[in-house]
């Protein structure tokens, strides 16, 4: 994959081996883009289908042009993501940025697609 992510992406990727490592920005490459096909043969069956359920979301909320039409589908999916990570993993992993996405549906509404209040332009 390295070879093809496109050069709005400061960083290349690392191997899943690295994760520890990275960077915001190769978790912004890895959530809307490469995740699906990486974390397939990476993750247990439940924990993967919990990953595209949040990608799925998180396409919803990022389309400039779409992100106020699709909200709505997005928010069930993200209190569904939530929920199924406190089952998946237990209550004590789901930390403050995991609950916040249960809250990205109405920030979109109030503030528009994730872009527009990222702090990825900011990391490097």
């Amino acid at each position: 994959l390295v070879t093809e992510v496109p050069k709005e992406f400061a960083r290349k990727p690392r191997s899943t081996t690295e994760v520890d490592c990275w960077k915001a920005m190769e978790f912004r490459l890895l959530l809307p883009y490469t995740g699906p096909a990486v974390l397939k043969s990476v993750l247990h069956p439940g924990s993967y289908m919990n990953f595209l359920t949040l990608h799925c979301a998180t396409f919803l909320v990022s389309s400039l042009s779409l992100s106020h039409q699709y909200v709505y589908h997005a928010e069930p999916l993200h209190h569904h993501f939530v929920r199924t990570f406190a089952k998946l993993y237990g209550d004590e992993k789901v930390s403050y940025n995991v609950h916040c996405v249960s809250h990205l549906a109405p920030d979109v509404r109030n503030q528009g697609p994730l872009d527009a209040f990222s702090t990825f332009p900011f990391e490097n």
